[in-house]
């Protein structure tokens, strides 16, 4: 992402003028230097050009968190990864948990991937995660969603040899 921009211009001496820095989106101006220097953080800067003078405005590429929701977590052990920037933020979500926020902040225009990395258990549980990549807007990203539900396993087998009705079968989970 590029915040800054030049301006080159002439004006005839001698002039006031007003220089207003405007920052690009995702960008914040974060001061005047050399000859506007005294305006400081203000947006604009009046400087008198009686003799040639260079004025310089800076500018920071702004950055943004990435967080969402949980839902059906009853499970303890899910560890998400938030890959954005070509480095990895791993965090842990603690059972009954209804949202998350990775700490690290992402800058303007990073894409991210966030993934599951270990599903819970106690129950075992399967989590997903819904929009799970993208770019980091001028803004915290909030929509990213993790859905879990409780893993289910079927159960079969076969009755063989059995002459006659009223064979009833009991099946036992979690001691119940």
């Amino acid at each position: 992402t590029n915040c800054a921009a030049a301006y080159d211009g002439e004006a005839s001496t001698p002039a006031a003028i007003t220089l207003t820095a405007v920052a690009a989106a995702g960008c914040s101006f974060t001061g005047w230097g050399d000859a506007c220097s005294a305006a400081g953080t203000s947006t604009t800067a009046n400087v008198t050009m009686d003799v040639a003078r260079t004025c310089s405005a800076s500018f920071s590429i702004n950055s943004y968190t990435v967080a969402g929701t949980v839902s059906g977590l009853n499970g303890s052990g899910l560890r998400l990864n938030l890959n954005a920037g070509g480095s990895n933020e791993f965090i842990n979500v603690p059972s009954g948990a209804t949202s998350f926020s990775f700490p690290a902040a992402i800058l303007y225009g990073e894409r991210y991937t966030i993934s599951v990395v270990e599903q819970p258990s106690s129950p075992p549980q399967t989590c997903t995660v819904s929009n799970a990549t993208g770019v980091i807007p001028a803004s915290n990203v909030t929509n990213v969603a993790v859905n879990c539900i409780i893993n289910s396993y079927a159960v079969a087998g076969t009755v063989s040899g059995l002459n006659g009705s009223g064979l009833r079968l009991n099946l036992t989970v979690g001691g119940s």
